[in-house]
């Protein structure tokens, strides 16, 4: 699939104890698997284009973190607790280049408790099935 938009949920606001404690994510990124080193080159310059290079580079290998050989970032945004509606749709917004892939990931960089974890009620990924290409 091509992935066109990320949907994440997290418990409204309104049902926390503490509406501004909660570990809902903050700061997330969305990463693609590409396996095609022309393809990810031109993907990862119209990122680039989008959001400069401000993506933090995971190590390959060795980091306990470490994605394996061929993933980019494709998106980053916030997560806004206090936005009416708890289900909020992220649109990629970078020119994909037609890239397929199986394998994503999603990455929280913070959350709105500054806890060493974050909660995602749920995440729900759209795109273009690889048959309609």
């Amino acid at each position: 699939m091509t992935p066109t938009e990320l949907v994440v949920e997290y418990n409204p606001s309104s049902l926390a104890f503490d509406p501004h404690m909660v570990p809902a994510p903050k700061e997330i990124e969305l990463w693609m698997r590409v396996l095609d080193d022309t393809t990810r080159e031109s993907v990862y310059k119209s990122v680039e284009a989008r959001y400069g290079d401000t993506f933090e580079q995971r190590p390959l290998t060795g980091a306990p973190n470490a994605l394996p050989y061929g993933f980019i970032p494709i998106g980053r945004w916030d997560y806004d607790l206090h936005a009416p509606d708890h289900a909020q749709t992220l649109r990629i917004d970078v020119d994909l280049q037609g890239a397929r892939t199986s394998q994503l990931v999603v990455r929280v960089n913070s959350n709105w408790a500054n806890d060493p974890f974050s909660c995602l009620y749920r995440l729900r990924l759209h795109g273009v099935p690889a048959s309609a290409r």
